[in-house]
């Protein structure tokens, strides 16, 4: 029987526990009974399946489609029958011929963008958002405000009523699977079904194949047990390693912990150095910074033991390529701390806070184990150059470490590095970043936009069986303040550019009036349609937890791009300011993604031209000059002390202040409401309005007056890259200094952080032995 086959509402599960009637691999009902994560891992673990393994390899399947209502749920990792069944369908056997021991998972991921064009949200008139659309939603100010009512999903394809937690047939889960080519062989597929095909059918060889999870997991909790007593490296090269000076690893984000680990394991000696706290005592100071407003400079949401991802939704996504060999070793490595085994096969695959502070400390508990030298509270004053060449740093505290090596792989706050970096003459580039605002909505209006009122309700804030929604939105529009056909209309009218600093602030008044000047002009109404959406579950939206920007350097003078970052499902917002003067955000949620609110940075891109008028004094740091203004801006738009200034998105839309009761917020030091459309150049405001009527036309009801904007997210990536080698990843400008990570300008997220520790660090190795031979 296909995979989504109709079948007897009787035999489809409740959510939420209880017991679930599935059809067996022979069409029979069957049952699972819904367990918590833990308690299945756990079962897996004392009873692994034994896999056929042959001598023949597998055959890799990708896209094996399981109807959400017949699936287990998001926290299953197991080959279950519903799966067994979807892929005896695919290869046409029948599943009595084809053992589920064959079939190795991996690869799960959630998919609801079937329901895209049917749920009651995205319907004109229905669901969230219903009512007046188009332009007259955002131009008719305070009584144009659009979403705030909840009307009723009225075109969702279901199997069932959403109120009772069943699922509808229109979604569905997505597995990339691994079979036994001599179970295949045995089942007697027929040769036309085993034609391979890119993206949808391969051949791979049994070191290709993935790892039995059972058997790994199990395995993962044998090496926690024996990591620290790991024995030390041996042979010649390690020898090698160990008798040169220490090599010096600054910062302990992704890439500094995997840089020293990468050393490590090849027997350097390695001094790991961080300017915060571990993670027990920064975990007491974010305390002390959010009950009583105490921060401390050194150690806060900001820096620390693990660097400003351990306060974050910890998203693992990237664009690395999840089966590159540093990328599987990464996620491995995690997991060996750790992590659950289901980041290694989950489509979007996301840690928390909860789980980063747990997997630190045992990450921890191993370099120091293998011999790092771990030092808190150290933060690196200058670096000691002799003859041209990097060959230690200088503490603010006095302290002298000599090296053989420095791995710099500090944050993209380390503003007062960057400036000693620049001073001391290494080799700086400014480059492209991004700002905006944080956007938060009722998680549960998230849940219904993306899903439809029906399944919204299986969600259950984390709990049940449908993965918390989440949203990846990205649209290039029209630069049309910065034209030179904006500035000569603007001329002709007699207005000035909206622009200049002689405008009045509201870009969109004189728009209109240069509009009005020139028909060759467009006024500020909705754009084209260069706008994408990732539905949730859909793999691949998460991935812009990885890139900064992905219009960096593309877009053309007369666009800009605008998209959304680091969206935290079940979240809450959070400050990273490192002083009262600057006020920057973030936004952070735990494993299980269960609080009210959704939250994800809402960005528009910044090229050099926005910071070319402080290029002469700044230099490449003109840019990081250019956060500060704003981050600055934004504090006293709160009246400083951390309080965030809002507003609803709808009076950002209409140039209004809001006021009135707000709606609730997650972040828990306060909000002021503040006309954040005057806060970023016209330019950028203007951006961000002609996205966001994009982003309402793809998930009707974004825009609504229960959003509210929080200023400011300004540090989406390091405002400068620290030019190295491509081959030996040193400094062009400085030998012995050794760039890496977000902060060097190669890194956007964690994975691609500590992909790009591993890389440095196993290329600081090769460069010592070979100035040892």
């Amino acid at each position: 029987m296909a995979a989504g086959a109709p079948v007897a509402d009787a035999a489809r599960p409740p959510a939420g526990g209880g017991r679930a009637e599935g059809v067996g691999p022979r069409g029979e009902r069957v049952s699972h009974q819904d367990q918590p994560q833990q308690q299945q891992q756990q079962q897996q673990l004392q009873q692994p399946q034994q896999h056929h393994t042959g001598d023949g390899g597998a055959w890799r399947i990708y896209g094996v489609s399981v109807p959400a209502w017949k699936d287990p749920g998001k926290d299953d990792i197991s080959v279950h029958p519903a799966l067994h069944e979807a892929v005896c369908w695919r290869l046409g056997c029948p599943p009595a011929r084809l053992p589920a021991a064959a079939i190795k998972l991996v690869r799960k991921s959630f998919d609801a963008r079937k329901a895209q064009d049917s749920r009651g949200g995205r319907s004109d008139g229905g669901g969230r958002g219903g009512g007046r659309g188009g332009r007259d939603r955002f131009s008719s100010g305070r009584g144009g405000r659009a979403g705030s009512s909840r009307g009723s999903s009225s075109g969702s394809s279901s199997r069932g009523v959403g109120g009772d937690g069943h699922i509808s047939s229109s979604k569905s889960f997505v597995y990339v699977v691994d079979v036994a080519a001599d179970a295949v062989a045995a089942a007697g597929v027929a040769a036309y079904k085993l034609v391979p095909r890119s993206g949808q059918l391969e051949r791979v060889g049994l070191e290709e194949s993935a790892d039995d999870l059972a058997a790994a997991a199990a395995a993962a909790v044998r090496r926690q047990l024996q990591l620290a007593s790991s024995p030390p490296p041996v042979g010649a090269a390690a020898e090698r390693l160990r008798r040169a000076d220490p090599v010096v690893v600054v910062g302990s984000g992704p890439a500094g912990l995997f840089a020293a680990l990468s050393l490590a394991e090849a027997g350097a000696r390695v001094v790991l150095l961080e300017r915060g706290q571990a993670v027990e005592q920064r975990g007491r100071d974010i305390g002390a910074f959010i009950v009583r407003r105490r921060l401390d400079p050194d150690s806060n949401l900001c820096y620390g033991e693990g660097g400003a991802g351990t306060w974050s939704d910890g998203k693992l996504t990237t664009r690395i390529g999840r089966n590159a060999d540093p990328v599987r070793r990464v996620l491995q490595a995690l997991v060996d701390f750790g992590a659950p085994e289901s980041i290694l096969v989950a489509g979007k695959p996301h840690l928390g806070t909860d789980a980063l502070v747990r997997i630190l400390k045992r990450f921890r508990a191993h370099l120091q184990a293998a011999g790092v030298e771990v030092r808190f509270g150290a933060q690196v004053k200058e670096l000691v150059v002799q003859r041209g060449r990097c060959e230690g740093v200088r503490l603010t505290n006095g302290d002298e470490i000599r090296s053989s090596g420095v791995v710099l792989a500090v944050g993209h706050s380390a503003r007062p590095l960057y400036r000693t970096l620049s001073a001391a003459g290494v080799h700086l580039t400014a480059k492209p970043f991004a700002v905006g605002f944080r956007i938060e909505h009722p998680q549960s209006l998230i849940d219904e936009i993306q899903y439809g009122a029906e399944d919204a309700a299986v969600v259950m804030r984390g709990k049940g069986r449908l993965p918390v929604a989440d949203y990846s939105l990205v649209a290039e529009v029209m630069d049309r303040l910065t034209t030179p056909a904006a500035a000569a209309a603007a001329a002709r009218a007699g207005v000035a550019a909206p622009w200049s600093e002689s405008a009045d602030g509201n870009a969109a008044q004189a728009l209109r009036a240069a509009a009005a000047a020139s028909p060759g002009i467009a006024p500020p109404v909705d754009g084209g349609a260069d706008c994408a959406a990732e539905p949730s579950g859909s793999e691949g939206g998460g991935a812009m937890g990885e890139a900064a920007n992905p219009f960096s350097s593309a877009s053309s003078s007369d666009k800009r791009g605008v998209y959304s970052f680091c969206m935290c499902p079940g979240g809450q917002i959070v400050s990273t300011s490192t002083n009262e003067q600057e006020l920057c955000l973030n936004g952070m949620s735990f494993s299980r993604r269960n609080s009210i609110w959704a939250n994800a940075a809402l960005v528009v891109a910044v090229r050099p031209s926005d910071w070319a008028h402080l290029e002469q004094q700044h230099g490449a740091l003109a840019g990081m000059e250019l956060q500060l203004e704003y981050e600055r801006a934004g504090a006293a738009m709160g009246g400083f002390n951390f309080t965030a200034p809002v507003q609803r998105v709808t009076d950002f839309m209409s140039g209004d202040l809001s006021v009135g009761p707000l709606p609730s917020s997650s972040y828990r030091l306060g909000v002021l409401s503040a006309p954040l459309h005057e806060l970023y150049a016209p330019p950028l405001t203007e951006a961000l309005r002609q996205a966001l009527r994009r982003f309402d036309r793809r998930l009707r009801g974004f825009v609504t007056e229960e959003a509210l904007l929080h200023g400011v997210e300004t540090r989406t990536s390091a405002p400068v890259r620290m030019d190295r080698d491509t081959a030996t990843c040193q400094s062009v400008s400085m030998p012995g200094l050794f760039p890496a990570g977000e902060g060097a300008g190669y890194a956007g997220g964690i994975m691609s952080a500590a992909v790009d520790g591993l890389r440095v660090g196993e290329a600081v190795a090769a460069h010592l032995l070979a100035l040892a031979d």
